[in-house]
């Protein structure tokens, strides 16, 4: 089922507006609480558009609903880019080897400056300063991938560079979704660096950082836990992502459910990719009747607060401790 009439009537117009307004003050005044308030709308407004759009969740029409990842998204990420990291990298290998969001927080460039998300990772040394760089780097979750990342995949055709960096799926990109990402990248930078030259750099910063912070803890809880990485070989397909998801939060409150936009909950999100977040309370209480006996710990109710510290104490055992988390590779 796709997004209610009320909300396509309520919720995304309103949030679209804010957008708009944001974007507005923050070039033209230059506050800080307007420079908060766009990095706030840029996840409500544009990381909606581009996630439920692309998963084809917000309209009954695919046309429409590409439409609307393509127009509104390019705030929150790149959305050709998107489709092929997300869509069919994530969410084809969750939690494996070859699921690109396991690489996000390595930065293999800068001595492996971060952490690593996974046990089949080479740990590194610089890995156990992860604590020390934890705040930073989720400031940059949103607009690393949104400017670099998508550079890297745009020019690997050019640059050998390029190709050895890129993180994206290896598939065909259309002329219209190379130039349009283009212009996009291009059109967040001119904003960038428009909001700099007439407020500074902390201003033209801030609504980034504030985005990138929502983006990490609202997306990286549910799936970097120690209890989402005991994976079993073999596993059956839907059973798999619901254990992938082990760090789901809050899923009988309608508050976090329309604060993460349905990311909370995103064992039903892998399961049902183009059901609107809308319904995923419903889809949770069908799933613990149905398998709470066979995945008593992945379907359990816990608080964001507690996914918090289960993220934390995983990434702590797995990068600052001499013994990391056993976590079988599948």
């Amino acid at each position: 089922s796709k997004a209610p009439k009320l909300l396509l009537a309520t919720w995304y117009p309103f949030w679209l507006t804010l957008l708009t307004y944001s974007i507005w003050s923050w070039l033209t005044q230059g506050r800080f609480l307007h420079a908060v308030l766009l990095g706030v709308t840029i996840w409500y407004a544009s990381g909606d558009a581009v996630h439920s759009g692309s998963h084809f969740a917000i309209f009954e029409s695919p046309g429409l609903n590409l439409f609307f990842a393509y127009s509104l998204g390019w705030l929150h990420a790149t959305p050709a880019a998107w489709i092929r990291q997300r869509n069919l990298g994530h969410h084809t290998y969750t939690n494996t080897l070859k699921d690109p969001d396991i690489y996000h927080h390595d930065m293999s460039c800068l001595n492996h400056l971060g952490w690593r998300n996974h046990a089949g990772v080479e740990k590194q040394p610089m890995h156990a300063k992860w604590r020390y760089v934890c705040i930073p780097f989720t400031m940059l979750t949103g607009v690393v991938p949104l400017l670099v990342e998508t550079s890297f995949w745009l020019l690997a055709e050019v640059s050998e560079t390029c190709r050895a960096l890129n993180t994206y799926p290896k598939s065909v990109v259309l002329d219209w979704e190379r130039n349009l990402s283009f212009f996009q990248v291009g059109l967040t930078m001119i904003l960038m660096s428009l909001a700099t030259y007439a407020h500074g750099f902390f201003i033209a910063a801030t609504p980034f950082a504030v985005h990138g912070m929502i983006y990490h803890y609202f997306t990286q809880i549910t799936h970097v836990n120690e209890a989402s990485h005991e994976l079993v070989q073999g596993q059956e397909w839907a059973m798999h992502h619901l254990r992938c998801a082990s760090g789901d939060f809050g899923r009988r409150s309608r508050f976090w459910q329309f604060a993460t936009m349905g990311l909370n909950m995103q064992g039903p999100h892998h399961i049902f990719p183009s059901l609107h977040w809308f319904h995923y309370m419903a889809v949770y209480r069908i799933l613990q009747e149905v398998l709470s006996e066979k995945l008593p710990k992945t379907l359990a109710d816990q608080s964001f607060a507690q996914a918090c510290k289960n993220w934390a104490m995983f990434l702590e055992k797995l990068n600052a401790t001499e013994e990391p988390p056993n976590a079988k590779t599948d």
